[in-house]
């Protein structure tokens, strides 16, 4: 029955230990989120060619899934939401709540501009759409070439 609500299923340990690791993988894209609507916008505001900054970032290690993702979310006029910023930020609580007692100190920072955003009201817009706070702090947009 699993299989068909999902591509992939792995055992991840006894009890509560899928939990941890679907917050764990969530916190890492949000990190990795945040770090790419940062460094693009400001790489935009600065002068960079937004598709060139993708293509090199691609082809090195700064290559990710969700750089890819931003094709289909972040920077198309529609912006359409998968995965609101609502839910990330509920994830990221629920993770950085159960590392409460390790330094997280960019977990946290992350944890911030998720909720800078959610107070803008977009909580359900697509998580992608956080970088929104660099696109108004900079004034630029991230969207691809038409």
């Amino acid at each position: 029955m699993l299989n068909n609500l999902a591509g992939r299923i792995v055992h991840c340990g006894d009890i509560g230990a899928g939990q941890l690791t679907k917050l764990s993988h969530n916190l890492v894209v949000a990190i990795n989120t945040v770090a790419l609507g940062e460094v693009l916008a400001a790489s935009v505001k600065a002068g960079g060619n937004l598709q060139v900054l993708c293509d090199v970032m691609s082809a090195g290690m700064a290559g990710s899934k969700m750089l890819d993702w931003f094709q289909k979310t972040l920077f198309t006029p529609e912006r359409p939401a998968f995965f609101a910023i609502d839910l990330m930020n509920k994830d990221l609580g629920l993770c950085l709540d159960e590392f409460s007692n390790y330094p997280m100190p960019l977990g946290q920072l992350v944890k911030q501009t998720y909720n800078a955003a959610r107070a803008k009201g977009m909580g359900g817009k697509d998580s992608t759409s956080v970088s929104e706070i660099y696109e108004e702090l900079l004034g630029v947009r991230l969207q691809a070439a038409a």
